[in-house]
Protein backbone atom coordinates (compact mmCIF):
# COMPACT_ATOMS: atom_id res chain seq x y z
CA UNK A 1 0.00 0.00 0.00
CA UNK A 2 1.07 3.44 -1.13
CA UNK A 3 0.85 6.61 1.13
CA UNK A 4 -0.22 10.02 -0.20
CA UNK A 5 1.07 12.99 2.08
CA UNK A 6 0.14 16.44 1.44
CA UNK A 7 -0.10 19.67 3.12
CA UNK A 8 -2.68 21.39 0.82
CA UNK A 9 -5.09 19.63 -1.67
CA UNK A 10 -6.63 21.48 -4.61
CA UNK A 11 -8.33 21.02 -7.78
CA UNK A 12 -6.59 21.76 -10.85
CA UNK A 13 -8.73 25.05 -10.70
CA UNK A 14 -6.62 25.78 -7.72
CA UNK A 15 -9.65 25.10 -5.25
CA UNK A 16 -8.63 24.60 -1.99
CA UNK A 17 -10.33 20.87 -0.87
CA UNK A 18 -11.17 20.50 3.27
CA UNK A 19 -10.85 17.27 4.33
CA UNK A 20 -12.47 15.78 7.41
CA UNK A 21 -10.85 15.48 10.75
CA UNK A 22 -12.02 13.86 12.59
CA UNK A 23 -14.98 11.47 12.96
CA UNK A 24 -16.84 9.18 15.72
CA UNK A 25 -20.01 6.75 16.16
CA UNK A 26 -20.95 6.82 19.86
CA UNK A 27 -23.70 5.39 22.32
CA UNK A 28 -25.79 8.11 24.80
CA UNK A 29 -27.89 5.40 26.55
CA UNK A 30 -26.93 4.28 30.25
CA UNK A 31 -22.79 4.18 30.48
CA UNK A 32 -21.55 5.94 26.96
CA UNK A 33 -19.22 4.49 24.55
CA UNK A 34 -17.24 5.28 21.54
CA UNK A 35 -18.27 2.29 19.35
CA UNK A 36 -15.55 3.44 15.92
CA UNK A 37 -13.87 6.85 15.93
CA UNK A 38 -11.23 8.50 14.04
CA UNK A 39 -9.23 11.67 15.38
CA UNK A 40 -11.19 11.40 18.74
CA UNK A 41 -9.77 11.07 22.04
CA UNK A 42 -12.74 10.67 24.05
CA UNK A 43 -16.65 11.58 25.34
CA UNK A 44 -18.05 12.48 27.86
CA UNK A 45 -21.22 12.37 28.98
CA UNK A 46 -22.68 15.61 30.31
CA UNK A 47 -26.50 14.56 31.30
CA UNK A 48 -29.28 13.41 28.96
CA UNK A 49 -28.83 13.91 25.69
CA UNK A 50 -25.45 16.38 26.43
CA UNK A 51 -22.02 14.97 24.84
CA UNK A 52 -18.54 16.36 24.60
CA UNK A 53 -17.09 14.83 21.74
CA UNK A 54 -12.81 15.40 22.23
CA UNK A 55 -10.36 15.93 19.65
CA UNK A 56 -7.11 14.28 19.08
CA UNK A 57 -5.68 17.02 17.06
CA UNK A 58 -7.50 20.83 17.64
CA UNK A 59 -8.68 22.55 15.14
CA UNK A 60 -7.17 25.88 13.62
CA UNK A 61 -10.34 27.75 14.78
CA UNK A 62 -13.98 27.02 15.96
CA UNK A 63 -15.41 27.55 12.46
CA UNK A 64 -15.08 23.75 11.41
CA UNK A 65 -18.51 22.28 9.84
CA UNK A 66 -20.19 19.21 11.18
CA UNK A 67 -22.01 16.53 10.56
CA UNK A 68 -24.73 14.43 12.41
CA UNK A 69 -27.38 12.14 13.70
CA UNK A 70 -28.84 9.94 15.66
CA UNK A 71 -31.21 6.88 15.77
CA UNK A 72 -32.86 4.50 18.58
CA UNK A 73 -32.05 1.51 16.05
CA UNK A 74 -35.72 0.30 16.58
CA UNK A 75 -35.80 -0.48 12.87
CA UNK A 76 -39.31 0.77 12.48
CA UNK A 77 -40.07 4.64 12.34
CA UNK A 78 -41.12 5.98 15.91
CA UNK A 79 -40.87 9.27 17.21
CA UNK A 80 -37.63 8.59 18.92
CA UNK A 81 -36.09 7.65 15.40
CA UNK A 82 -36.44 11.74 14.98
CA UNK A 83 -33.34 12.80 15.79
CA UNK A 84 -31.94 16.58 16.21
CA UNK A 85 -28.03 16.46 16.66
CA UNK A 86 -26.43 19.83 17.77
CA UNK A 87 -23.84 21.88 18.86
CA UNK A 88 -25.47 23.31 22.56
CA UNK A 89 -23.01 26.54 22.27
CA UNK A 90 -19.93 25.30 23.46
CA UNK A 91 -17.53 24.43 20.40
CA UNK A 92 -14.19 24.77 20.85
CA UNK A 93 -10.77 23.87 18.88
CA UNK A 94 -10.33 20.87 20.75
CA UNK A 95 -13.97 19.58 21.38
CA UNK A 96 -17.43 20.36 21.07
CA UNK A 97 -20.57 19.54 23.04
CA UNK A 98 -23.63 17.82 20.93
CA UNK A 99 -26.92 18.14 22.44
CA UNK A 100 -29.81 15.44 21.23
CA UNK A 101 -33.22 15.88 21.11
CA UNK A 102 -36.69 14.65 20.03
CA UNK A 103 -38.99 15.93 17.69
CA UNK A 104 -40.83 18.01 20.86
CA UNK A 105 -36.99 19.15 21.80
CA UNK A 106 -36.91 17.02 24.55
CA UNK A 107 -33.71 15.29 25.73
CA UNK A 108 -32.80 12.48 24.70
CA UNK A 109 -30.08 9.41 24.26
CA UNK A 110 -29.92 7.74 21.08
CA UNK A 111 -28.42 4.64 20.87
CA UNK A 112 -26.57 5.18 17.71
CA UNK A 113 -24.82 8.76 17.11
CA UNK A 114 -22.32 9.54 14.34
CA UNK A 115 -20.70 12.78 13.26
CA UNK A 116 -17.89 13.74 10.92
CA UNK A 117 -16.07 17.10 11.63
CA UNK A 118 -14.55 18.93 8.63
CA UNK A 119 -11.61 21.76 8.89
CA UNK A 120 -12.38 24.86 7.30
Amino acid sequence: MSTLKVDNLQTTGGVSQKTVQSTIQFNQVSTQSIYASSGVSSITDNGTGKTTVSFDNSFPNVNYCFLSGGSNGEGSPTSTDAYNLAPNNLTATSSIRLQSKLRGFTAFDYAFCSAAFISQ
